[in-house]
Order: structure tokens, then sequence, then C-alpha cells
């Protein structure tokens, strides 16, 4: 006789829920890797407006010009530091599905040490009766012996 779980249903779910937090969390934190490329490339775009500014100071600019540059510059920062808030909130996120991932893989886990302990008292059970089968026969083959040599001697 085969060893069944019965809990084996129960397993397959949380197996099934481990696997789908462990992609939630590979899908947050791909998107955390592309907003802090973002914030990236906004610090980069910053510097060159800066080295833009810097290069063109040596020229005579208008008021306009120069409001202009100081536009871009504040425009630029603004958009740094709402990244720089999206890159946080997506952290937040990126860690609640780490601890999502945890419960997940603990769920699972517990289900597991059930299975491993209802196995394990099977497999005793399986020995036993296996022993027990084996006794069994031993006590049909001495008992069968013991009539022949019985009834050969009288």
């Amino acid at each position: 006789m085969a060893f069944r779980f019965r809990l084996q249903p129960l397993l397959d779910f949380r197996i099934s829920q481990e696997e789908e937090a462990r992609l939630r969390l590979a899908r947050e934190i791909a998107q955390l890797e592309r907003q802090r490329q973002a914030l990236e490339k906004l610090g980069e775009r910053r510097l060159q407006a800066i080295a833009a500014f810097e290069a063109a100071k040596g020229q005579a600019m208008s008021g306009a010009r120069i409001a202009l540059f100081f536009d871009a510059i504040a425009g630029l920062d603004a958009a740094s530091e709402f990244q720089r808030r999206t890159v946080a909130a997506q952290e937040q996120v990126v860690e609640e599905a780490r601890r999502g991932l945890a419960q997940a893989r603990k769920a699972r886990r517990i289900i597991e040490r059930l299975r491993e302990r209802d196995l394990a008292a099977w497999q005793a059970e399986e020995r036993l009766r296996e022993q027990k089968e084996m006794d069994e026969l031993v006590t049909l083959r001495f008992g069968r012996g013991e009539s022949l040599l019985a009834g050969g001697g009288g």
C-alpha cells in the first residue's frame, strides 16, 4: 500500500501560494529597479542641465535664459524628489512582498513537517506489518515442518 498524505491538497495549495508570492516579489523587485534607474536618469539630467548652465555662463545671457535654466533645474529637482518618494514607496512594497513570501514559506513548511511526521508513522506501521507477516510465515513454516516430522516418525 502506497503512502497517501491526507493533507496533500492543502500542501499543493500552500506550494502554489508560495510560488505566487515568489513571483510577486520578483515583479516588485524589478519594478523597484526600474524606479531606481529612473531616479538615476533624473540625477544625470540635472547634472547635464547644470553643466549646460555653467558652459553658458561665459556668454552673455538674458534674464529670461537664466530663468529658463533655473526653472529647468528646479523642475528636475522636483521630479527627482517625487521619484525618490516613488522609490521609497516601492521599497515598502518589496518589503511587504518579502514578508508575504516568508509567511507563505512558513505555512508550506508547517504542512510539510506534518507530511514528514505522517510518512514516518506510515513507514513505522509498514515495518511492523511486514515484520508481522514475516513472523506469520516463519510460524507457518515451522509449524508445518514440525507436523511433518511428527507424522513421519510415528
